[in-house]
């Protein structure tokens, strides 16, 4: 498997990052701390397994949005994929091949099925910190992956199955007291049910007592019984007939007293205070009546207070609604007709001001068209080319004042061709006379200088004649100056006749075209200033002008404020309104309150009738006056109600109460006694009470013995228990067997699997120990591991026993020896499978030269089958890798 690109628009620190394509094997990732070394490696791991975790997941960019990054592989047979994932809310895959699309959602890809994600991170991605032994869990899986899997994950690794006989073993049976093995929990139970039996049998014997002692009780209950029903019989009727028959013939009395007053049965129980009811009724409802009729005259006063007045406001409501939201609009237009006032005022007074300065004379109404009409462009074109004849006139002036000077200079210079042939003619001769004496060196000098002031002099000579150039020079300037002023002329021409100075026509510049800029601008505001005015006293008018109208069509006087007309037709339609609201509303109560009224009416003569019918009802009683009456009705009434209370307590005590009532008949008739004696009643009362609270004893000793032996019979039989003592036994010798045939299980496993590690393990670690002598040349040349494989032991030649892989080592000894133990277990994790690419962060910056260039030849090896990634954060490093494979290695710099 090689990765050919990645493009990752967002994961972690990196934004719109991109590989390139990695045409080598061997790529160098580089950058300095934090530049994201780290997060390349996490997005590898993204691209070949999913996101994890999926929720807060650190590589998700900080400013909110979505996590994507995607890449192109190649497989072991040379077919590209690409792979492309995001994580927002949910992770998303996909898997491109060929033309076929798949869905990957957070699966890894299918060819690293037989590769876990744990030992791809692991073993595939090296840091310095993890260039140690491999931690005991991951040793044993490592192993059992390279030993005793082949990679084949329903197959169970043999330290899983070691586990789980030895824990299956020790939750039976246990040697030590540690832990709840079912062995002992079994143990207990069988205790516990030895114990249950022994307290079972002491309840079968009391539970047999017990229903002796419940037998003998019953018995006694039975005898106390006939005895109760005999003596009862016997006071039954001294008892029972007596109290009756005295309340008979009181009840039979009460009627007596009480006579007819069946008659007056439909008059209240309380007549005069339901007469004085009634009476108290009908004086509320006269006063009510009276309330009514007041509302109904005020109802019908608030309906015509909505007049012909009202109505002539609510038919030009929409009129004064417009007009009255124009409030604001009114008094803007005030204040801005004002404030515009204002302005045209200073603007007249900015025109003339400016004039003023400008204008000779000052403002002219007649100058407006004028200034208007100039060309601001013309004039602009004329002055530029004034300006520019003006500067080339002024240079050529300037030329020409200098060619004069030179002239005047060229004059003075006669004199020197004499001078040249004296002062050569002297060196000459000192030459020739003093030789190479300091005085013949002298003389030397004024030769040349002699020379070269005749050379100068020459030179000047033969140069144009400087009179022709002085005439070509005026020629040029006089020309100049002519169009200059003919500029000056158009610029006039382009200002229309306007009264400028005289002095600025002659020398005319860019502040004429500022100041005609200035005066049109001034122009325009007060034209702008003029047409505002004209159209908000337009508007103002106009809403004058319908306040007016409304007012005379409403029959209302205006005043001169406008305001104050808009407030007076704003209250008055709001007035109207709520009169229409109040007349509607009077029109629906007119009717509640006349059908309340009819009601009321009525009321009031039902209540004239029922107490005219009371007092009719009253005067027919006995008595003198009508309280005597009242008093005779109420004490007749009290009589009756005491005889049928008496009755209804009689028919309560006695259901059967008619059949008592011929049975005490029957006695009268045949003459017999109603009682006994006071000294027999009375001892047969005591009896029967005595026999009555033996019952009650009896009774509870019954209720008790009842609960007891409901209690003994829910309690555990002797024979359940023996038969779950006897299933408890027979499990627990189960238990023991199984434990027995796990144990033995336990012990052959773990002795086959030692056997096969120690004649499979060396591949590995003889692996490991080639790269490590190719590392150090020869110095250390195998590796072994502990006998409780918890490290390594490491063969040096220069001593004859072996070395724990611990300090005194050197760092760097260490990390080589670690690197080549990964080396080796990545070669065979991946083996006859596809090969997965291997990431190195800083493993080698503690190497020395040496073991530099073994180490990267051994990468360099690798890179041949295997795609690498070294990660570092040192440039020279990377110029060591580059320099010493030539080209064929990609580097990704990291900003």
């Amino acid at each position: 498997m090689r990765i050919k690109s990645m493009q990752v628009p967002a994961f972690g620190c990196f934004k719109d990052f991109e590989t390139g394509e990695l045409e080598s094997n061997f790529v160098v990732v580089y950058g300095h701390n934090e530049a994201g070394k780290s997060t390349f490696f996490n997005l590898t791991e993204t691209l070949l397994y999913g996101w994890r975790p999926v929720t807060d997941n650190p590589y998700l960019p900080w400013t909110g949005e979505a996590s994507s990054l995607s890449a192109v592989i190649e497989d072991q047979s040379g077919e590209e994929i690409i792979v492309q994932r995001s994580l927002r809310t949910r992770p998303q895959g996909q898997l491109i091949k060929g033309q076929a699309s798949f869905n990957l959602a957070n699966n890894s890809l299918e060819f690293l099925a037989y590769l876990p994600r744990a030992i791809f991170a692991e073993v595939y991605f090296l840091t310095l910190a993890q260039l140690r032994f491999p931690h005991a869990d991951v040793w044993q899986d490592l192993q059992d992956r390279l030993l005793g899997g082949q990679f084949v994950s329903f197959i169970k690794p043999v330290k899983g199955v070691l586990e789980s006989l030895e824990n299956e073993a020790n939750s039976l049976w246990r040697a030590d007291r540690r832990g709840k093995p079912e062995a002992k929990l079994l143990d207990e139970q069988i205790l516990q049910l030895k114990q249950q039996r022994k307290v079972a049998a002491e309840n079968e014997q009391i539970l047999r007592e017990k229903e002796e002692q419940l037998l003998s009780l019953r018995e006694e209950q039975k005898q106390l019984k006939d005895k109760r029903i005999q003596l009862l019989g016997e006071l039954n009727r001294a008892e029972r007939l007596l109290p009756v028959k005295k309340k008979l013939e009181r009840i039979k009395e009460l009627g007596e007293k009480a006579g007819d007053i069946e008659n007056y049965t439909h008059l209240p129980a309380e007549p005069e205070k339901s007469l004085k009811k009634l009476t108290d009724e009908l004086a509320l409802l006269a006063e009510e009546i009276k309330r009514t009729v007041q509302k109904e005259e005020e109802l019908v006063s608030q309906k015509a207070a909505f007049g012909s007045a009202e109505q002539l406001y609510l038919a030009q409501a929409e009129e004064i609604g417009q007009v009255t939201k124009a409030y604001a609009q009114i008094a803007a237009d005030q204040k801005a007709l004002k404030i515009a006032q204002e302005e045209q005022s200073r603007n007249q007074e900015h025109v003339h001001n400016y004039a003023a300065t400008f204008l000779l004379g000052g403002w002219q109404k007649e100058l407006k068209g004028k200034i208007q009409e100039i060309d601001e462009v013309e004039l602009r074109s004329e002055l530029l080319a004034f300006k520019k004849g003006e500067v080339q006139y002024h240079n050529k002036l300037s030329l020409l004042e200098g060619i004069k000077a030179r002239q005047g200079a060229s004059n003075n210079l006669h004199f020197l061709l004499p001078l040249a042939g004296i002062l050569s003619l002297l060196g000459l001769l000192g030459i020739f006379y003093l030789g190479n004496s300091p005085l013949g060196f002298a003389a030397a000098l004024l030769l040349f200088l002699g020379l070269g002031l005749g050379i100068y002099r020459f030179l000047n000579s033969g140069k144009k004649s400087q009179k022709t150039e002085v005439v070509l020079a005026e020629k040029e300037v006089s020309k100049l100056k002519a169009e200059c002023e003919e500029s000056c002329a158009r610029i006039k021409v382009a200002l229309r006749g306007l009264p400028v100075a005289v002095q600025r026509l002659e020398s005319p510049d860019e502040t004429l075209l500022v100041d005609l800029k200035t005066m049109k601008t001034l122009i325009r505001e007060k034209e702008a200033l003029t047409a505002k005015l004209v159209q908000t006293e337009a508007r103002l008018q106009e809403y004058q002008q319908r306040v007016r109208s409304l007012f005379t069509i409403l029959e209302e006087s205006s005043s001169p404020d406008i305001f104050q007309d808009l407030v007076f037709l704003e209250k008055g339609l709001t007035r109207a309104r709520e009169q229409q609201i109040s007349a509607q509303h009077a029109e629906k109560l007119i009717a509640e309150v006349e059908t309340q009224l009819q009601e009321l009416q009525s009321k009031q003569n039902q209540l004239a009738k029922e107490k005219q019918n009371l007092l009719e009802s009253m005067q027919r009683l006995s008595g003198d006056n009508l309280q005597e009456k009242l008093d005779n009705l109420l004490r007749c009434r009290e009589y009756r109600q005491n005889g049928l209370t008496l009755r209804q307590d009689l028919e309560d005590d006695y259901p059967d109460l008619s059949v008592i009532e011929k049975e005490i008949a029957a006695v009268e008739v045949d003459g017999a006694t109603w009682f006994f004696s006071d000294v027999e009643f009375a001892a047969k009362k005591i009896e029967f009470t005595e026999l009555e609270e033996k019952k009650e004893i009896l009774k509870e000793k019954i209720a008790r013995l009842e609960t007891e032996l409901q209690h003994l019979a829910a309690q555990e039989r002797i024979a359940d228990l023996e038969g779950a003592l006897q299933d408890l036994q027979e499990e627990r010798k189960k238990i023991a067997f199984k434990r027995d045939r796990l144990m033995l299980l336990h012990g052959l496993l773990r002795e086959a699997d030692h056997r096969f590690r120690e004649e499979h393990q060396p591949d590995v670690l003889q692996k490991a120990g080639h790269y490590l002598e190719r590392i150090t040349e020869g110095r250390y040349d195998r590796l072994f591991v502990q006998e409780d494989g918890s490290g390594l032991m490491v063969r040096a030649n220069y001593v004859d026993q072996l070395l724990s892989v611990n300090p005194p080592l050197s760092r760097g000894t260490l990390e080589q020896i670690y690197l080549a133990l990964r080396l080796a277990l990545v070669e065979h994790l991946d083996s006859g499978q596809e090969r997965v690419p291997l990431f190195l962060d800083e493993i080698l910056v503690n190497w020395d030269g040496v073991r530099l260039e073994k180490g990267l030849e051994i990468l360099a090896e690798i890179s041949r089958q295997r795609q690498i990634f070294l990660f570092t954060c040192h440039e020279w490093l990377v110029k060591k890798i580059t320099e010493t494979r030539e080209g064929k290695t990609k580097v990704i710099k990291l900003s």
